[in-house]
């Protein structure tokens, strides 16, 4: 077992470990939750828990995230990856399906101090219906890497913090980030493509209105 999830399984103050756990100290929704949604979470595998994203962007955004603490999907195991993919792709047809054109994207942070503009630290990628494709203003930002899908981060863990983004044609691009990126990088960006700049802060920006309504994932 590496170093790193030996230390972050003793971090019981993440949110998203506490939320998965039950831990009301440092659980973010628990005093949020609305009596219809007591427990947001979706879908629960061995390896992963999807859950609706607070302050959603557009109805149905997902987040997939890690059930053991892991920083980013680079580092979750490669015993892992199947179960990953699987769910990766299960529900981007669904959203697709459900809402149209979907984007996936990732900040992978390396440490409390290294986030990639991730605001919480616990491995978690979005899922997010979205017709604007955002890949001209990332790599006007950063220097792309065409990568071959989800895959590409978690053959190797990533030493250096990074963006993953795939467009809504399943195109996909690691990019090498600079420590300074500003909090929630990419959900700044989509809210100003979406003309609503002033959304892009979950914490902020709760609009429970939009995560309640979900893609049937039955």
């Amino acid at each position: 077992m590496s170093s790193h999830y030996l230390n972050c399984i003793q971090n019981e103050s993440c949110p998203l470990c506490a939320e998965i756990n039950g831990i009301p100290k440092y659980d973010q929704y628990k005093p949020i939750a609305p009596p219809e949604l007591p427990n947001r979470i979706l879908y629960s595998s061995k390896k992963f828990i999807v859950i609706p994203a607070l302050g959603p962007l557009n109805e149905g955004h997902l987040l997939i995230l890690t059930r053991d603490h892991f920083l980013n999907f680079s580092q979750i195991p490669s015993e892992s990856f199947a179960e990953f993919s699987l769910l990766i792709s299960f529900f981007k047809k669904i959203l697709t399906e459900t809402y149209g054109k979907t984007i996936i994207f990732e900040h992978g942070p390396i440490s409390e101090d290294r986030k990639a503009g991730c605001c919480i630290t616990h491995a978690h990628i979005h899922l997010l219906p979205l017709e604007n494709d955002i890949e001209p203003q990332l790599s006007s930002d950063f220097e792309k890497i065409e990568a071959q899908g989800i895959g590409e981060i978690t053959t190797q863990e990533s030493v250096t913090p990074y963006i993953y983004y795939e467009n809504q044609n399943g195109e996909s691009f690691v990019y090498e980030v600079n420590d300074e990126l500003p909090s929630q990088y990419i959900r700044q960006i989509i809210a100003q493509s979406l003309g609503n700049p002033d959304i892009w802060n979950w914490s902020q920006n709760l609009r429970g209105e939009h995560y309640l309504i979900l893609p049937n994932c039955d």
